[in-house]
């Protein structure tokens, strides 16, 4: 396989797919937070649960964001 056609590759079907896996794992998150933390009496650690949730999904677009920002830097992707 060259250079180009692993090029095509990674921006017609990987980078579609991992845009979608990111979403998917964000929603997910948010909906076992919800769910984790409306079971949950005490307002103090349920506050807790969703500021550490929020963390990991900013965490998660970040590191897709550098991903894709670090293929269009080398030309990968544009």
């Amino acid at each position: 396989m060259n250079q180009e056609t692993t090029n095509l590759l990674m921006t017609t079907v990987v980078l579609p797919l991992l845009v979608a896996l990111v979403s998917f794992e964000i929603a997910y998150l948010k909906k076992k937070t919800i769910e984790i933390t409306s079971h949950i009496e005490n307002r103090t650690t349920a506050d807790n649960i969703c500021s550490a949730s929020e963390s990991v999904m900013q965490a998660v677009r970040a590191t897709a964001q550098t991903y894709v920002d670090s293929l269009k830097k080398s030309g990968d992707f544009n």
